[in-house]
């Protein structure tokens, strides 16, 4: 298995397809394939008492992609609801369960912003402070097309960092990457120093490319001035005060848990899905954690969501005033990404903006939309990457949404 060719064909490639199918997302979230609405159906609103999707209807989905295991959850301060179906490995008896751990993918970036937010608010960083603020260290060797990028541009995808780690220096950085005795901080330097050293991709500011580069350094930003890995950070500010006890980074599953303890990791090559050991192999470096390596519970994800509703809807929160939301949910001019790791698009049954964002390391695939005006989020999940994944977790995602609707 080479997973530096999955990086660049899920990874990197990801949002750049997200982007190119927004206009059929509209679709999908209000026509499921199996029915849909007919016009003089209304359009603008959610149940108030979610109507649950039978278990026969997710697994049917599962099913029709051959997956091995397929969940969903609605996230509302009034009923969440969710369902699991199939099993954590290929070909091995073990059900799932709604209370396992799934990996989020870059999904993460969010959580990532949020943390950022957390320290911007406590006046330890701003969001233009500039990379040759934050790293003085490096300005000798710092390409000066890099030196005033600030960390808003870094969020947004706009700071001119390229998108491919795994070709960048012909690959010699991203093998580094891969040695197993890698601190990820000292390996978040390396990525800080390697990149901001040569010529950025494009002019800062002047185009969206999507980085998971970028968000490394915003995690080395982050352990630059705090002196704690992004690691540390986030259980610490995000994951204890939220209660998600759940959440942790890599593989969510143990090598040699007899009965399979979690979801184990899948790919699929022609068409033939195979299970992948949950080891250092079962997950991307975790120097790019800031990036997308984090699993959990659909219900910690979901914790995760309602402070994002809440913050939206001007509730100051365990974490951060309202004001810090305007912020994380402020798409860059001209845009569809936000300054806070989501895609902020408009849609009829939200009643206004939704937020949303896939995630994937090749082996796992997840989806969240968020309608902080309708109280409810919505989180999609499977183990398993490649044909089907994102399909299948689009079309769950419609039918809660369809079932939702009066």
């Amino acid at each position: 298995m080479t997973l530096s060719a999955g990086y660049k064909q899920e990874c990197w490639v990801s949002m750049l397809r997200y982007f190119l199918v927004l206009s059929l997302l509209s679709l999908f979230l209000s026509c499921a394939s199996r029915s849909c609405k007919t016009d003089n159906q209304p359009q603008g609103t959610l149940n108030d008492e979610p109507a649950k999707v039978g278990q026969n209807q997710l697994d049917a989905i599962r099913d029709d992609y051959a997956l091995p295991a397929l969940a969903v959850q609605v996230v509302s301060s009034k009923k969440p609801f969710g369902y699991v179906s199939g099993v954590r490995k290929w070909n091995h008896p073990t059900p799932a369960l709604l209370t396992d751990k799934f990996h989020l993918g870059s999904c993460t970036k969010a959580m990532t912003a949020t943390l950022l937010a957390i320290f911007i608010e406590r006046g330890q960083l701003k969001w233009n402070t500039t990379l040759q603020e934050v790293f003085p260290q490096l300005v000798a060797t710092m390409s000066p097309a890099y030196k005033n990028v600030t960390l808003e541009l870094l969020t947004a995808h706009r700071g001119g960092i390229p998108g491919d780690v795994s070709s960048f220096q012909r690959g010699t950085l991203w093998q580094k990457l891969w040695d197993p005795s890698l601190d990820p901080v000292e390996g978040r330097k390396l990525v800080a120093k390697a990149m901001l050293s040569a010529p950025p991709a494009h002019e800062p500011g002047s185009t969206f490319e999507y980085s998971n580069a970028g968000y490394m350094i915003i995690g080395a930003v982050l352990e630059a001035r705090t002196g704690k890995s992004w690691e540390v950070l986030i259980k610490e500010e995000l994951f204890k005060p939220l209660g998600m006890n759940g959440c942790g980074f890599g593989a969510q599953a143990r090598t040699k848990a007899n009965p399979v303890d979690q979801p184990w990791p899948h790919t699929r090559t022609a068409g033939v899905l195979r299970p992948v050991t949950p080891d250092f192999q079962g997950d991307n470096p975790p120097t790019l954690g800031p990036a997308g390596t984090v699993h959990c519970t659909l219900d910690d994800w979901g914790k995760f969501a309602q402070l994002h509703m809440d913050g939206f809807n001007g509730r100051n929160t365990s974490l951060l005033k309202s004001s810090a939301f305007k912020k994380l949910h402020q798409s860059y001019p001209g845009d569809e990404y936000t300054y806070g790791g989501w895609l902020r698009v408009d849609r009829p049954w939200a009643g206004g903006p939704t937020f949303t964002h896939s995630g994937s390391n090749t082996m796992n695939h997840a989806v969240i939309w968020m309608a902080p005006l309708k109280d409810f989020s919505f989180l999609a999940v499977t183990n398993a990457g490649g044909e089907g994944a994102e399909q299948a977790t689009d079309e769950a995602v419609s039918m809660l949404v369809k079932e939702l609707q009066p």
